[in-house]
């Protein structure tokens, strides 16, 4: 059976969500790739519910704009990666970033990037940091097959100032574009974006995939032309034929409950209302609490010898001390300052920070 990958540029979600529910009920695709979902960090549920069969990997591209601000304008940006629930225990999620995510299964190794548009030396700038970093992530990861996809902005093909650090990318880590040709009926479509109003075409939309793989090959890429795609790209679909060894890797944990647990562990999390605070009296019984400790922390001083017993005993004494000193702060913190957890009403969104403008 071909695995097979799609990447769709949402252009919103809004205007994707129509084709995209359609391509996830299909369960033709193992993976897809999705970009520009403009979806808020409350809004992200819409994604990740958008087919049980799937599971959603990813963030919102505007995490710091609202963590400082009120959104002013459309929303904008949000990469993020649908995988096949069968796959869930051989998931290994290495970055989630405004721009592209990084994940592997088994072995294989799965990048889905959102380039800016070409228009002068800052959009250079900022696709040379792009490649950077994802460079460094897969550079300590080990993997037999790397494929990159997604919206790069531009035609790899042709040469021009943004192109050249991605082109560097791809000889530096032995891949090769392989949507050259779309598998098209009668050669119909040979474009990845439209805007028929005012006559633009182009293919800014591909994928790439490593070389010399004995064991994965290449069947092909094609277009997906459907009348519910409401966004100004076409999505395109990679076909593989990758052996079930090199998806299948043994995990110690599963992906699925470590999400679930860490979600348990955000809801539960306490957090001090510090501006509702009696800080007078929180001053107070902290040195009141800190005395006996100052006093013991004075006494180990004074009695610790130069010699090696003696520095390790002061080692152990040391740590002993630090989780006091950690445990009377939370004792003194839970007694003083009101408190306030992440699923109670009438609070700051947990989004914003501490800076936010109104």
């Amino acid at each position: 059976m071909a695995f097979k990958i799609a990447s769709y540029n949402l252009s919103g979600f809004g205007q994707g969500e129509l084709l995209l529910s359609n391509m996830c009920s299909e369960l033709t695709y193992q993976v897809i790739f999705v970009q520009e979902h403009w979806l808020t960090p409350d809004q992200l549920y819409k994604l990740c519910t958008i087919s049980p069969e799937y599971t959603c990997v990813g963030i919102s591209a505007m995490e710091d704009v609202l963590a400082n601000d009120m959104l002013r304008g459309r929303p904008f940006g949000g990469v993020s990666i649908l995988v096949r629930d069968m796959y869930n225990q051989h998931i290994t999620v290495h970055k989630c970033s405004e721009r592209f995510v990084v994940l592997s299964i088994g072995s294989v190794l799965f990048v889905n990037v959102y380039l800016p548009g070409y228009r002068g030396q800052t959009e250079v700038l900022l696709i040379t940091q792009i490649v950077e970093e994802i460079t460094t992530i897969i550079s300590d990861i080990k993997y037999e097959y790397l494929i990159v996809g997604g919206d790069i902005n531009f035609d790899p093909k042709s040469p021009t100032p943004a192109s050249i650090p991605f082109n560097n990318f791809c000889k530096d880590h032995n891949i090769e574009l392989c949507t050259l040709h779309f598998d098209a009926i009668n050669d119909l479509v040979t474009h990845t974006y439209e805007q028929t109003t005012l006559g633009h075409f182009s293919r800014i939309d591909h994928f790439f995939i490593s070389k010399f793989h004995d064991d994965i090959i290449a069947c092909g890429t094609s277009p997906i032309i459907d009348y519910r795609n409401f966004s100004n790209h076409i999505p395109i679909v990679l076909s593989l034929c990758i052996p079930d060894s090199c998806l299948a890797k043994e995990k110690t944990s599963n992906f699925v409950n470590d999400l679930q647990d860490k979600e348990l562990e955000v809801n539960n999390k306490i957090h001090f209302n510090w501006k509702k605070a009696n800080l007078n009296l929180y001053y107070e019984t902290t040195r009141l609490a800190f005395e006996p400790l100052w006093l013991s922390i004075q006494n180990t001083a004074l009695q610790t010898e130069n010699t090696d017993e003696a520095l390790i005993d002061a080692h152990s004494e040391i740590n002993a001390l630090y989780t006091k000193i950690i445990d009377t702060l939370k004792k003194v913190s839970l007694e003083c300052i009101p408190i306030f957890r992440n699923g109670k009403k009438n609070v700051a969104k947990f989004w914003w920070d501490e800076e936010m403008n109104i």
